[in-house]
């Protein structure tokens, strides 16, 4: 089943400013912003860090996330991480979301019932 197409949309920030946002699922998204955002404050505390250093960390803290799966700030350090490292590629992230998904709703997934893992087919 192919997903509803992922469109620009001007609506109101939480802080009533007006901007253009992705409208995904009927839900506005700001990851942008964040992406942007998270960079600004990298660029700032962090000047010299490299692209290797930065996936370095990430996956520190993806083997954090696997052992707290419940703590909240661990699926943050993930993104924060994600965003900085997308950023500092040229990647937008809102927009490789958008588009990934559009992908993976239009294929045929399975599940590893042994292993639990998803696999498109």
């Amino acid at each position: 089943m192919v997903g509803r197409a992922a469109s620009r949309v001007p609506y109101r920030t939480a802080n009533n400013s007006k901007t253009t946002g992705t409208e995904f699922s009927g839900r506005k998204m700001e990851i942008l912003t964040a992406q942007k955002e998270i960079s600004s404050w990298c660029n700032t505390v962090f000047p010299d860090r490299t692209k290797a250093g930065v996936l370095v960390k990430f996956f520190e803290e993806i083997g954090e996330l696997t052992k707290c799966p419940k703590e909240a700030h661990e699926y943050a350090d993930v993104f924060i991480l994600l965003a900085d490292l997308a950023e500092l590629n040229g990647i937008n992230l809102e927009e490789a979301i958008v588009e990934k998904m559009a992908i993976n709703k239009s294929r045929q997934w399975k599940l590893d019932k042994e292993l639990g893992i998803m696999n498109h087919v």
